[in-house]
């Protein structure tokens, strides 16, 4: 897997795959609010060199690389985003898939959200219910796929 870009740096906690950064969509996951993080953000965002001080290396043996694998695997030609959320016992992994322009299937974009704690199992389990639920209107997301049990949930 290639290196992936990490914003704000000191806590890693949005990812980015190293050409998302040409990715209006995917550079709309993150939103800074105070003047610091949106200089920080701009610098970024139009500095390749800010960007690759902050090149990281996600452990292989994290959840978070088995999730980027297991769709880097069905389709190499993803670029993504991944947001994993404020520490706390609401935290969850969230994350934006885009198939690359030259992709034969457009259409297969998708959005992830993952969690292990108790209460965001609880949430996640929450909208695997309501999405259930509205499988039948055309306007609902549709679930790809999902898995839970007591140590984590996938949606």
């Amino acid at each position: 897997m290639e290196r992936i870009k990490a914003f704000p740096f000191w806590r890693k906690q949005y990812l980015f795959h190293p050409r998302a950064t040409s990715n209006v969509t995917l550079l709309k996951l993150y939103h800074p609010y105070n003047p610091i993080a949106k200089l920080n953000w701009w610098l970024w965002k139009y500095f390749n060199f800010y960007q690759k001080i902050v090149t990281i290396h996600i452990k292989k043996d994290s959840e978070v690389y088995q999730i980027i694998h297991s769709f880097m695997d069905a389709n190499p030609e993803y670029i993504w985003a991944i947001n994993r959320g404020t520490k706390s016992i609401y935290q969850k992994t969230t994350g934006i898939f885009i198939l690359n322009k030259s992709s034969e299937d457009p259409y297969m974009d998708f959005f992830f959200k993952w969690g292990n704690s108790k209460l965001a199992i609880e949430l996640i389990k929450n909208e695997i219910a309501v999405n259930s639920q509205l499988k039948k209107y055309s306007f609902a997301p549709k679930m790809i796929r999902f898995q839970m049990n007591e140590n984590k949930a996938f949606i």
